[in-house]
Protein backbone atom coordinates (compact mmCIF):
# COMPACT_ATOMS: atom_id res chain seq x y z
CA UNK A 1 0.00 0.00 0.00
CA UNK A 2 1.23 3.31 -0.96
CA UNK A 3 0.65 6.80 -0.19
CA UNK A 4 -0.71 9.50 -2.69
CA UNK A 5 2.12 11.70 -3.58
CA UNK A 6 0.39 14.85 -1.78
CA UNK A 7 0.39 12.93 0.90
CA UNK A 8 4.28 11.84 0.98
CA UNK A 9 5.13 15.71 0.44
CA UNK A 10 2.88 16.56 2.99
CA UNK A 11 4.63 14.07 5.78
CA UNK A 12 7.90 14.66 4.71
CA UNK A 13 7.17 18.55 5.13
CA UNK A 14 5.48 17.82 8.39
CA UNK A 15 8.87 15.68 9.66
CA UNK A 16 11.42 18.76 8.28
CA UNK A 17 9.33 21.02 10.15
CA UNK A 18 9.01 19.08 13.31
CA UNK A 19 12.58 18.43 13.58
CA UNK A 20 13.31 22.40 12.90
CA UNK A 21 11.10 22.60 15.96
CA UNK A 22 12.68 20.58 18.11
CA UNK A 23 16.23 21.17 16.98
CA UNK A 24 15.73 25.09 17.77
CA UNK A 25 13.87 24.83 21.30
CA UNK A 26 15.78 21.72 22.73
CA UNK A 27 19.02 22.82 23.33
CA UNK A 28 17.61 25.74 25.19
CA UNK A 29 15.29 23.29 27.45
CA UNK A 30 18.20 21.08 27.71
CA UNK A 31 21.30 23.73 29.02
CA UNK A 32 21.02 24.26 32.30
CA UNK A 33 21.21 28.46 32.94
CA UNK A 34 24.12 28.57 35.45
CA UNK A 35 25.30 32.35 35.63
CA UNK A 36 29.49 32.52 35.11
CA UNK A 37 31.28 33.22 38.01
CA UNK A 38 31.87 36.97 38.90
CA UNK A 39 34.92 38.56 37.37
CA UNK A 40 37.34 39.65 39.80
CA UNK A 41 40.23 42.35 38.64
CA UNK A 42 43.26 41.08 39.80
CA UNK A 43 45.15 43.56 42.05
CA UNK A 44 49.09 44.46 41.61
CA UNK A 45 51.52 45.63 43.29
CA UNK A 46 53.32 48.23 41.11
CA UNK A 47 56.13 50.58 41.08
CA UNK A 48 58.18 51.84 39.51
CA UNK A 49 62.55 52.62 40.64
CA UNK A 50 65.22 54.38 38.78
CA UNK A 51 68.51 52.37 38.95
CA UNK A 52 71.77 53.81 38.08
CA UNK A 53 72.49 54.26 34.34
CA UNK A 54 74.88 51.79 33.34
CA UNK A 55 73.67 48.03 31.79
CA UNK A 56 75.14 46.45 35.02
CA UNK A 57 73.32 47.91 37.15
CA UNK A 58 69.89 47.80 35.50
CA UNK A 59 70.57 44.14 34.71
CA UNK A 60 70.64 43.46 38.11
CA UNK A 61 67.91 45.57 39.36
CA UNK A 62 65.93 43.45 36.74
CA UNK A 63 67.50 40.46 38.24
CA UNK A 64 66.90 41.44 42.03
CA UNK A 65 63.14 42.60 41.49
CA UNK A 66 62.38 39.28 39.17
CA UNK A 67 63.62 37.04 42.21
CA UNK A 68 61.42 39.38 44.69
CA UNK A 69 58.37 38.03 42.24
CA UNK A 70 57.94 41.22 40.13
CA UNK A 71 57.18 40.97 36.41
CA UNK A 72 59.01 43.99 34.44
CA UNK A 73 56.56 46.02 33.02
CA UNK A 74 58.22 49.30 30.52
CA UNK A 75 60.82 51.56 31.05
CA UNK A 76 60.71 54.89 30.76
CA UNK A 77 62.34 58.20 29.93
CA UNK A 78 60.70 61.15 31.60
CA UNK A 79 60.75 64.25 29.70
CA UNK A 80 63.75 66.20 30.18
CA UNK A 81 65.56 63.85 32.69
CA UNK A 82 68.60 61.94 31.77
CA UNK A 83 67.39 59.49 34.19
CA UNK A 84 66.07 56.31 33.51
CA UNK A 85 62.65 54.23 35.11
CA UNK A 86 61.99 51.32 34.94
CA UNK A 87 58.63 49.80 36.13
CA UNK A 88 57.59 46.36 38.04
CA UNK A 89 53.97 45.00 38.88
CA UNK A 90 53.56 41.24 40.46
CA UNK A 91 49.85 39.83 41.96
CA UNK A 92 49.17 41.71 45.46
CA UNK A 93 48.78 39.05 48.28
CA UNK A 94 45.39 38.25 49.23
Amino acid sequence: MSLPNHSRFALVFVSVLVGCVLGATLPRLAAQSVPPPPRVSPQWQQFCDRPAYTTAAVNANLRQRGAEGFEFVTVSFPQGSTSLWTCFKRPAPQ
